[in-house]
């Protein structure tokens, strides 16, 4: 079987890749449609025949800067080139025409943390996940549409996505429940029954390597949901059940058995979590497939069994990452495990997710930086639509592309070097998930019309992962508003705007810069409110003058220009 499987993928990595190589890195613009004839509501689609694509970025000359936007009207990346200004008497020109203005510094010598990558999840459930749902849903298109799809997110004129996210077993985004060594539940020490299962050769792995082939420094990390549930408390994938500590080191060779067998399969990992959200495990009737730890019982396994096996086992360069689970929990779970030397001798970060940012904030990232500055901190999940209450998917919502965009600044603002989706596609109700919670994704899979449609969250990736590049570094930014002409407008009042002026509108305003490798620096602007703002951008150690420009009324901007 195994050998079929073998013969199989390679058959399809050699044809798939043939096509692959025809692509031109050349930009190819959005073929827009409007949602329920709602004209805020857009989404491109491709199909066998077209597909747009940003094409390759080329830097600024000297004395110029490159603004790419999008925004909630339909603009996609659009490209434009300026040049900075010199001289008060200039700059007033600009500014006597808005009543709304923001400056922004940046400064180039104070540098914090390396971006590592953005990314999504290769599952069937964004950089992005891998998922069993994702799989599924690229595998139901066409192979031209199948290379379409992966091209727009790892090809060299997509959006520069490096970072994966593979589930080691089934997730909810899968169409059933199992692990590697369910064993009609009997006890397996040795996990002699130890398999990949059909969703890895069919979903995975193919598309896995696939992405590889198209950006070869692409870092995959794995997360488990459970271990097999003879292993567990409750004897169940779900619900209130946690690791039996008499199978401990079980399970720390069972994740090296997935390692070994991945790298068979020519797929190897560059990181793992420990978990995925071990608070889960320990709710009472937790719908999905879950584990549950405590952080003391995170430390203890880390220390003594899942470290020193990875090491025996040739993997210390592996990178293991704690927590896994939201944000909430900092500094507190960190500090519990990484506070013990021979714990955090085997940890490299922290991973988080985005679900409860709304009740923590983000100080417990920064915190947790602070505490720990050896330590990387990664997103490694963040989906939308996933409450009850709300659509599974909303097809061109800007809304749910500005969540993505906030987050984002706010995680990498706070010390995150990362930040991975979810599912990279979905199919139109969000699924499959076997428990029927379906979220969104930033493409939707329409199988049946044959074709796909990438929402605004996408373009809002996009515009930090194919500028954002890996090895950049985060560096210090201050937005401060103007707001002499606002005042002037309040007491004046001017024409079409003196009922809508408002005098908190910079809190909409979000910005993170970063000085790349290749000497530019970029800068993030998300702006939520309802109309544009006259941005004046400087860079404290430059002496090239002001960027002046205009951000659209719900808009992300990426702006480039050498240091």
């Amino acid at each position: 079987m195994l050998v079929f499987q073998d013969i199989w993928v390679a058959i399809l990595l050699a044809h798939t890749t043939i096509i692959l190589n025809t692509i031109h890195c050349q930009r190819v613009e959005c073929n827009p449609r409007v949602v329920q004839e709602d004209e805020n509501k857009i989404v491109c689609v491709c199909n066998e025949t077209y597909c747009d694509s940003l094409g390759p970025i080329t830097l600024p000359e000297k004395g110029s800067f490159i603004i790419y936007t999008s925004n909630r009207k339909g603009q996609r990346l659009k490209k434009i080139v300026k040049s900075f200004v010199h001289g008060k008497r200039r700059l007033s020109q600009y500014h006597s025409a808005s009543p709304y203005k923001i400056k922004i510094t940046v400064d180039t010598s104070k540098t914090r943390q390396t971006v590592l990558g953005f990314g999504g999840m290769f599952s069937w459930r964004l950089n992005g996940a891998f998922t069993d749902a994702a799989g599924i849903n690229i595998a139901s298109l066409s192979e031209p549409l199948q290379k379409q799809l992966l091209s727009s997110y790892f090809g060299p004129d997509g959006i520069g996505y490096s970072i994966g996210r593979i589930p080691i077993g089934g997730t909810d985004f899968s169409t059933r429940p199992y692990t590697y060594d369910d064993n009609n539940l009997r006890v397996d020490m040795n996990l002699s029954a130890f398999s990949l299962q059909k969703e890895d050769f069919e979903y995975k792995i193919p598309f896995v390597k696939l992405a590889q082939n198209l950006e070869p420094t692409l870092l995959l990390y794995g997360s488990p949901w459970t271990a097999p549930p003879w292993m567990k408390t409750n004897k169940a994938y779900t619900g209130r059940g946690m690791l039996q500590k008499q199978y401990f080191k079980v399970w720390a060779n069972y994740i090296v058995k997935f390692l070994q067998e991945y790298e068979k399969q020519g797929v190897r990992m560059w990181g793992l979590t420990t978990q995925n959200e071990p608070i889960d495990g320990l709710i009472p009737f937790f719908p999905f497939n879950s584990m549950g730890w405590t952080s003391s019982m995170q430390k203890d396994w880390v220390k003594n069994y899942f470290g020193p096996i990875l090491h025996e086992n040739g993997y210390q360069d592996v990178k293991v990452m704690i927590l896994d689970d939201n944000t909430i929990l900092l500094p507190y779970w960190a500090k519990d495990v990484l506070s013990d030397p021979d714990a955090s001798m085997f940890v490299s970060g922290i991973g988080v997710h985005w679900y409860t940012r709304q009740l923590s904030g983000y100080e417990g990232v920064r915190k947790t930086l602070d505490l720990f500055p050896d330590k990387f901190i990664l997103a490694t999940e963040a989906c939308a639509g996933f409450l009850k209450w709300q659509d599974n998917v909303d097809l061109g919502s800007w809304e749910r592309g500005e969540e993505y965009g906030e987050d984002i600044i706010q995680e990498l603002n706070h010390g995150a070097s990362g930040w991975t989706d979810w599912n990279i596609a979905l199919n139109k109700l969000g699924g499959p998930n076997w428990v029927n919670m379906g979220a969104d994704s930033p493409i939707i899979v329409d199988s049946e019309d044959m074709e796909f449609y990438k929402q605004p969250m996408f373009y809002i990736l996009a515009h930090f992962s194919k500028f954002f590049t890996r090895n950049s570094e985060i560096i210090s930014n201050q937005i401060s508003a103007n707001n002499s002409n606002l005042i002037s407008s309040l007491i004046s009042g001017l024409s079409g705007f003196d009922a809508q002026l408002n005098p908190d509108f910079a809190k909409n305003i979000f910005a993170v810069a970063a000085l790349r490798s290749d000497n530019a620096v970029v800068v993030g602007i998300l702006n939520k409110n309802e109309f544009p703002v006259l941005v004046d951008l400087v860079d404290s150690n430059g002496g090239r003058g002001t960027a002046v420009f205009n951000i659209s009324e719900k808009s992300m901007s990426t702006i480039l220009f050498m240091s």
